[in-house]
């Protein structure tokens, strides 16, 4: 995104964090946040601003914490207003954007089942 195209509450977000992106893309996906990637020379990192129930992203960020405590690998949280998180940015790729065979989703699969799993006890 040019600085132009970046949404006003983004820009005013990263301003008021004195963030100077290089580059912004927005990664949106499902119905419950606007995602950003943010890159800089600072570092990457990703911007959630929930659409619906703001309340929600606090307790995101406090079961990241949680899931973190646990050895669960997720994003650090940077930044936690009620109104947003910055988090560090972890690179990847969407699994259905991965070229793997069958047998490496089912054994992904089995490896993610276990994770959700352990997340379940908090």
């Amino acid at each position: 995104m040019k600085d132009k195209e970046i949404p006003n509450d983004v820009h005013e977000i990263l301003k008021a964090h004195n963030i100077n992106p290089a580059r912004v893309e927005e990664k949106t996906k499902g119905f419950d946040h606007r995602v950003y990637l943010i890159f800089s020379d600072e570092g990457d990192l990703c911007l959630r601003i929930p659409v619906k129930e703001k309340n929600k992203i606090v307790a995101q960020a406090w079961a990241f914490r949680a899931w973190k405590d646990l050895g669960i690998s997720v994003p650090a949280i940077l930044i936690e207003t009620n109104d947003y998180l910055i988090e560090e940015m972890i690179l990847g790729v969407d699994m259905d954007e991965a070229p793997l065979t069958m047998d490496d989703q089912k054994d992904i699969l089995q490896e993610l089942g276990g994770i959700v799993k352990k997340m379940h006890t908090v």
